[in-house]
């Protein structure tokens, strides 16, 4: 009864065909269409009559067919109409925290199990199905209340002649694993491959469809080894190792991301801040982030301060050509002047890490999951070695912390390769596979981490391994073991995740010395020393018009109006901080977390001798008012994609010309780093034809320009 009432939250309608009454259940809200059978030996025509009762508006349909799905044409009218009625109700809508928490858990779970292993069909309400093992997957659907209320849904799919005839038992092994009141499609997945992993074994030699049989009958059975990715116990001198290798051999070049369609629009960047409780993650969020009255994130010297991410706009220093080209730095159409051009960036702070959080301690691996859109991290570490791993007040060691957050984001890629390893080894070892599907396969693994398979064949290489023998030989995928996917993993951090060392409270007693030993600790890794909440409140005075502060700098000015508490307070900082460090660092350490990817930065005009921007609304704006950040690696072409995108241009890129290189370039030519561009294509934007045009706004036609119009 409480399955029956807990699964119609989900279903639009339904139809019984001889089905029994379930006594116990309340009367249910849904369509439904019943056939009964006088004739039907099984369950007597009164069972369904009392069935259909327990639905509201429910047709009971009788026929002489006995106990069957009957197929007359008339009843099968009946089965038409009534899926044609329910096909014209209105979709059931999940608003509000379930649909955000829903979306939440969908997101997550795809980045875990990759595109590959988990498919999202429908986000309200939300659907996906979720591969437990080859030919058998588990489909589930998310009531509008779960997980308050109810479970979700849960529907096994499989061709295995092995699977089929167990699915009640394989369902409810899954049902078992339900956490009441808390999301649980994770916990049931594990709960089915660990059911299907016990079942299988009693089939040994048994072949599923398109598996070659595995061992002969006449072979003597070998002992049994549990191998490296079905254990609980991960080889840490092994990731360790991995990890020293990865970090000595530094990050890699700027490369660019063949096949990513991110390059057709302009490069929305975002940092993900990283490290333990109470490290000061959120003060520096809130140092840093576009000021909006009462929205700032809460602060607190206790554990666990942020629960859900906090997420806004903040900025960071970006280049500028104005003194290279003799021109006046203007305000730009995005961003703003203050000591030099800041532009804009997506800041995130998650909830602070624990050690074990890759296997659910603290916050668990949910926040983790959090970070997967991030370009770059920073990682606040508390400087002053007050606080201990937990966050809780007491001795630390930021040396220590260092390795352990980085131990964790390792195990946490890991531990979801590892879980998957099975099906990349047996697609290594399947007759006549190709070396695209073993790559492909093992890409699979990774693209949930929001990159692109020409990153992952790099990282291939820079760890060592040969992307030409990955399915034969020695060097083949199938014989790895252990340590060679802790190589992989961490070449892969390397690449994916670059991490800047924000030294936070750096104007502690021992904080000097423990920068210094996290230096020599770390050459390779850009290291900066902190005061987030001296950032923090230098702006927030500066707003209230009691000193002037210039942000990045170590000026600071007390006006007349500051009280007294804030001459005393602005006397300190600027000894302690700004003059001991030159800046709080907090603007430093962003825009080094920018400049660890090697962004273009370009700057589009008009006309290449006045640097006339380029520029919404008008036919030429103030010099370099405009900037957009583009991939590594970017070229003619993808710039004007992303000027298109942001219908700054239309039509088809004619020819394009960069300041200071007198000559065309190609539309596949790579650009300088900072470049201002000339670009001519063969129709205006609308933007250009009216000026005061705002995107959605209707155009009065779409005609072509002349050719060659910039």
């Amino acid at each position: 009864p409480l399955e029956l009432s807990q699964q119609v939250h989900s279903l639009r309608g339904a139809m019984f065909f001889g089905a029994p009454d379930v006594p116990g259940v309340p009367e249910i809200d849904l369509p439904s269409l019943h056939f009964g059978s006088e004739k039907d030996a099984i369950v007597p025509l009164e069972l369904s009559q009392q069935l259909a009762g327990r639905f509201t508006g429910a047709k009971l349909v009788e026929h002489s067919n006995g106990h069957c799905v009957p197929t007359k044409p008339e009843l099968e009218r009946e089965m038409h109409l009534f899926l044609k009625g329910l096909r014209d109700l209105p979709e059931v809508e999940v608003e509000g925290a379930a649909l955000e928490e829903h979306s939440e858990e969908l997101e997550c779970l795809k980045d875990m199990y990759g595109g590959g292993e988990a498919q999202i069909i429908s986000t309200s309400p939300a659907r996906l199905r979720i591969r437990l093992v080859d030919f058998t997957s588990a489909f589930f659907v998310l009531p509008p209340r779960y997980p308050e209320e109810c479970p979700p849904v849960v529907l096994v799919e499989t061709s295995d002649w092995r699977v089929s005839p167990f699915e009640a038992e394989l369902k409810q092994a899954m049902m078992d694993a339900v956490d009441e009141g808390s999301p649980s499609i994770w916990q049931m997945t594990t709960a089915g491959q660990e059911w299907l992993e016990g079942h299988m074994a009693n089939y040994t030699g048994a072949n599923a469809p398109g598996q070659q049989v595995q061992q002969e009958e006449d072979e003597p059975e070998e002992e049994t080894v549990i191998p490296w990715w079905d254990r609980e116990e991960i080889d840490m001198e092994a990731m360790r190792a991995a990890t020293v290798e990865a970090a000595a051999a530094g990050p890699p070049p700027a490369s660019r991301d063949s096949g990513s369609q991110s390059y057709l629009k302009p490069w929305a960047y975002t940092v993900g801040l990283v490290g333990k409780p109470s490290a000061g993650k959120s003060t520096f969020f809130n140092s840093v982030a576009r000021y909006r009255e009462g929205k700032m994130a809460e602060m607190s010297e206790r554990p666990f301060t942020t629960i859900d991410p906090n997420i806004d706009t903040a900025y960071f220093a970006a280049p500028s050509p104005h003194e290279e080209w003799g021109v006046a730095d203007c305000q730009p159409e995005l961003g703003f002047i203050a000591g030099g051009r800041r532009a804009t960036v997506m800041l995130k702070d998650v909830a602070g890490l624990v050690p074990g959080a890759h296997s659910g301690n603290g916050k668990g691996n949910f926040f983790l999951s959090c970070l997967c859109d991030a370009d770059a991290l920073i990682h606040v570490i508390d400087a002053s070695g007050q606080t201990t791993e937990e966050g809780a007040l007491g001795e630390g060691d930021p040396v220590r912390d260092i390795q352990w957050v980085r131990e964790e984001l390792h195990l946490w890629i890991f531990g979801n390769i590892r879980r998957k390893w099975d099906s990349v080894r047996r697609k290594a070892k399947a007759q006549r596979v190709t070396q695209e599907a073993v790559l492909e396969r093992l890409a699979d693994l990774l693209v949930g981490y929001h990159t692109t398979r020409s990153t992952i064949f790099t990282v291939l290489e820079r760890a060592g391994f040969s992307v030409a023998k990955i399915v034969a030989g020695r060097e083949g995928i199938a014989t790895w073991g252990e340590a060679e996917v802790h190589r992989l993993v961490a070449h892969f951090l390397q690449a994916r995740f670059p991490i800047v060392l924000a030294m936070n409270k750096a104007d502690g007693a021992k904080s000097r010395a423990n920068i210094d030993r996290v230096r020599a600790a770390y050459p390779n890794d850009v290291v900066v020393p902190v005061c987030a909440r001296a950032e923090w409140w230098l702006k927030e005075y500066a707003r209230q018009k009691q000193i002037k502060y210039e942000e990045g700098t170590s000026q600071v000015t007390v006006l007349d109006a500051a009280s007294d508490q804030v001459r005393e307070r602005a006397a300190v900082l600027s000894t302690k901080v700004l003059g001991a460090f030159g800046s709080t660092g907090v603007l430093k350490a962003l825009t080094q977390a920018v400049e660890l990817r090697k962004p273009v930065f370009c700057f589009p005009v008009e006309d290449t001798g006045t640097c006339a921007a380029v520029i919404h609304g008008k036919t030429a704006g103030p010099p370099l008012a405009t900037m957009v950040m583009l991939r590594p690696m970017a070229t003619l072409g993808d710039a004007f994609e992303a000027l298109k995108h942001d219908r700054y241009l239309a039509g088809q890129l004619v020819r394009g010309e960069v300041k200071g290189i007198n000559r065309a370039i190609r539309k596949d030519e790579v650009l300088p780093a900072v470049c201002v561009v000339k670009i001519m294509s063969n129709r205006k934007s609308s933007y250009q034809r009216k000026p005061g045009h705002q995107p959605g706004e209707a155009e009065d036609s779409e005609g072509e320009e002349e050719n060659g119009a910039e």
